[in-house]
């Protein structure tokens, strides 16, 4: 699992006024899923990294942080190739380790809320440093969570929230769920890249949603285990007899029911396709004590 994070955006005043924002943090976790940043504004955190040299690659970091007030040596992630303004860190070319100060105001830098934006277009907030994306458990299941949005640009509180309504896809956003509550889990999505855009929704509608979110889903779920053992699938428990003619068991009497989900023995009766296999007497409940110690198949299938 991993965890994508909104952060609250003040809005124009409208009815449409709602929170969206993008992730917290950027970095490759566990080879399954990477967190990226998506444009939203230029104001934002600074994302820093210690225990990193001057003119080290991005991946030399195993801790980023988004910084608020980065001092002159903070080593701050810099694109000297490929960066584009708001885009997510992996679109750019070559991003690099350098000292905040060595920055200049048309240098491009990682930040926190708005992907990379350049030094003089850069505000820093003075709010808190929000915690870092947990590390995935089962590749293809991504959380979201944000925080609402609850004041106008102008300062004016915006109406009561209904719920949000997330829409999301694959090159597109034509999929929607809604939520009343402020995270989201998508489970077992596919290899690729999904984005994710979060309107709210008020008394007045439905808000446009902010600049969206992405998470690259580097491998499907993994592979279901395949079925290993004999359970019962129905509830009907027979006595296997021998016909008149032949040597082949047949089904005889009904004798009772058994749960399903019981374990099952070796197959005894075959009708077409369908396994009548032997099945333990502790589990049955029996038509009469006349059947006790008979022996005993149901309807099984392979799990």
């Amino acid at each position: 699992m991993i965890d994508v994070m909104f952060s609250p955006r003040r809005e124009r005043e409208s009815a449409n006024s709602q929170p969206h924002g993008i992730p917290e943090s950027v970095r490759s976790l566990g080879g399954a899923l990477i967190l990226l940043f998506v444009a939203l504004e230029a104001h934002g955190q600074v994302i820093t990294c210690a225990g990193v040299s001057t003119g080290q690659g991005s991946a030399a970091c195993t801790a980023p942080t988004a910084n608020n007030a980065p001092a002159g040596n903070s080593e701050v992630l810099w694109c000297s190739s490929g960066a584009v303004a708001g885009a997510a860190q992996n679109t750019c070319a070559v991003a690099q380790w350098y000292p905040w100060n060595n920055m200049q105001p048309y240098s491009w830098v990682l930040t926190s809320y708005a992907g990379w934006q350049r030094q003089s277009n850069v505000t820093l907030n003075n709010g808190a440093t929000p915690a870092p994306p947990s590390t995935p458990v089962a590749s293809g299941n991504v959380t979201l969570t944000w925080a609402a949005a609850t004041k106008n640009a102008d300062g004016s509180p915006i109406s009561s929230v209904l719920g949000y309504v997330i829409s999301y896809g694959m090159g597109n956003f034509a999929s929607t769920v809604t939520t009343s509550g402020l995270s989201y889990t998508f489970t077992n999505l596919g290899t690729g890249t999904w984005q994710f855009e979060i309107a709210t929704t008020t008394a007045a509608g439905t808000g446009t949603p902010g600049n969206p979110a992405t998470v690259v889903v580097n491998s499907s779920a993994p592979p279901s285990t395949p079925p290993t053992s004999w359970k019962t699938s129905a509830t009907t428990v027979y006595e296997p007899v021998l016909p008149k003619t032949g040597t082949a068991l047949v089904l005889g009497t009904t004798q009772g029911t058994v749960p399903t989900g019981k374990p099952c023995g070796s197959e005894v009766v075959a009708v077409g396709s369908t396994s009548y296999r032997s099945v333990t007497e502790t589990d049955l409940t029996l038509a009469s004590p006349s059947y006790q110690g008979r022996k005993h198949v149901s309807v099984c299938t392979l799990y």
